[in-house]
């Protein structure tokens, strides 16, 4: 691999941590709702005036496994009920994926009624890989602490910590890394995210 002792040095680009205007970008006017209602149905509806891609998951808490997704259309308006009345009693988490922010709610089961256990709003990593260079923009507006790395096979050989920024874009230079399959993960509050790429 070339020059791999001063990978440091040389897949960091310098003065590339950059704080961005993503943390707040929209939320006013894109926007999900989700409400309990009786009989074991939630109504979603979506606030999506730029049509970005939307899709809906309900994960199982206690198996990790997912029992329902779905693909709306990008339309700017929707609104939708869905019947969960035929899932056993339990925990689930409903999520709903606007462009890279996840709307989330956990949500319990039961003969007794629907109780909502938490929600929040967080982002996914946005990865853009031009051959020669990978910018990392995320929103982390919790600030909690981010950790990137990038493995080939299964070793590790560069790893970045960019500090609890609320928001930051970061790029790497890609120039000296031998051809080949590559993997950038980022990792931020129990959360864990994953790119591969390849040079050439």
């Amino acid at each position: 691999m070339k020059a791999k002792v001063n990978s440091t040095r040389w897949l960091v680009l310098a003065g590339m941590l950059l704080t961005v205007g993503i943390s707040a970008r929209g939320e006013s006017s894109e926007k999900v709702i989700m409400v309990m209602l009786q009989n074991k149905k939630v109504l979603i509806e979506t606030n999506n005036p730029q049509k970005q891609q939307v899709s809906i998951k309900i994960l199982d808490k206690a198996t990790d496994e997912t029992v329902y997704t779905s693909k709306p259309d990008n339309d700017a308006f929707t609104r939708k009920y869905y019947d969960l009345s035929n899932l056993p009693d339990g925990n689930y988490t409903v999520g709903v994926k606007m462009d890279n922010r996840i709307f989330e709610k956990e949500i319990q089961i039961s003969s007794a009624g629907e109780v909502l256990l938490n929600e929040k709003i967080y982002y996914e990593p946005v990865f853009a890989f031009d051959r020669k260079s990978m910018e990392v923009t995320f929103s982390n507006p919790n600030k909690e602490s981010v950790v990137i790395a990038f493995r080939k096979g299964n070793e590790s050989f560069f790893t970045d910590e960019p500090g609890s920024h609320g928001a930051f874009s970061r790029k790497y230079n890609l120039k000296n890394l031998d051809r080949g399959h590559y993997l950038i993960e980022l990792s931020s509050g129990g959360k864990y995210y994953s790119q591969p790429f390849f040079v050439w």
